[in-house]
């Protein structure tokens, strides 16, 4: 949706287009092909086809070749020159040249031992001019020493912003020769707690040894445990024995390998002893939680439960009513056993 402002504007290029392309008046609006075609239907102009200049096409070989020893682009010399990328190219193609990308470039520039930096632009020495950086495929910094430095300045060493006294107040054990660990932070003295690290501060790391130890064993760990997986195996989390992953873990789709990581027995004794609380409470006559208990039958009447009901282990007996009337069972003694129905 366009502003007054900018709707203004468009109806006043877009009325005047002059000899200017299609191209030239998108870079001019700042809008894409598409957006344009909506403006000049929504504003209802006619744009008439550009007028193309012969001459534009003449380019000088010898200027075109200066352009390409420069290291000029393609959309550089589209703009130096007034041309579109089809017409760039059929000049390319006519002059026998060859603009090479940015990363071909830079692929050419290794090979010689040299590295344009991504800051400042400018082609130096890989060996001396760059840093080392082992994430990169080629071992060197993508910034040169002197951007990189300045680059440091402004986003590591930020403390140096702050005023000294703020400083001391902040970190009142800088100064004492001791360290706060990245990973534990904890204070300790730097030349015994902490090893030896060219490439950090005060070539010592930022990480304590017992942290760095931890971190080991952790990583040891990881790899055993990828160990016992391509074998098959797992490490039960609970009684710690290696066991086979199939047929002594149960299932666990949210588990990354799909099982438990407690074993089976394990699961069973655990399982058991939740139940066993449950069984001690119904067994004295206790509430139990979550389920219908014996708690249930205090809330009945005097006289619901019959008389016939013998009383169990545990009961109230003020639950059993009294009753005058001889049972039914002592009346049908002599009566023959009849085979008993469950509903």
């Amino acid at each position: 949706m366009l502003t007054a402002e900018q709707r203004d504007r468009c109806q006043h290029v877009l009325r005047n287009p002059g000899n200017r392309t299609r191209s030239e008046l998108c870079r001019e609006l700042g809008v894409s092909y598409l957006e344009l075609s909506r403006i000049v239907t929504d504003l209802g102009v006619n744009l008439p086809p550009a007028k193309r200049d012969p001459d534009r096409m003449k380019v000088p070989k010898e200027t075109l070749e200066d352009m390409v020893r420069r290291g000029l682009n393609r959309s550089q010399i589209q703009i130096a020159l007034g041309l579109s990328n089809r017409g760039l190219m059929r000049l390319l193609r006519d002059y026998h040249l060859e603009v090479l990308s940015p990363a071909q470039r830079n692929r050419q520039l290794e090979a010689q031992g040299l590295r344009r930096c991504i800051e400042c632009r400018q082609v130096k020495t890989l060996a001396t001019d760059f840093y080392n950086d082992r994430t990169n495929p080629l071992g060197k910094n993508r910034r040169c020493k002197e951007c990189l430095n300045r680059w440091s300045v402004r986003q590591r060493h930020h403390s140096k912003q702050v005023p000294a006294d703020e400083r001391q107040k902040r970190y009142p054990w800088a100064t004492q020769g001791l360290r706060r660990c990245r990973r534990c932070h904890q204070v300790k003295p730097l030349l015994t707690e902490f090893p030896e690290s060219p490439n950090e501060r005060a070539g010592r790391s930022v990480c304590c040894r017992a942290c760095h130890q931890a971190r080991s064993q952790e990583q040891e760990a990881k790899r055993l445990e990828q160990e016992l997986i391509a074998r098959g195996l797992r490490r039960c989390c609970r009684c710690h024995d290696v066991k086979l992953l199939e047929k002594d873990f149960g299932v666990n789709r949210r588990d990354p390998m799909g099982r438990q990581c407690r074993c089976r027995d394990c699961q069973r004794e655990v399982a058991q002893r939740g139940r066993r609380p449950v069984g001690v409470a119904r067994a004295a006559g206790q509430a139990v939680p979550g389920g219908a208990g014996l708690s249930s039958l205090t809330s009945l009447p005097p006289g619901f439960l019959p008389s016939s009901q013998p009383a169990r282990e545990g009961r109230d007996p003020a639950l059993q009513a009294p009753s005058s009337e001889p049972s039914r069972e002592s009346e049908r003694s002599d009566a023959p056993a009849l085979p008993r129905v469950l509903p």
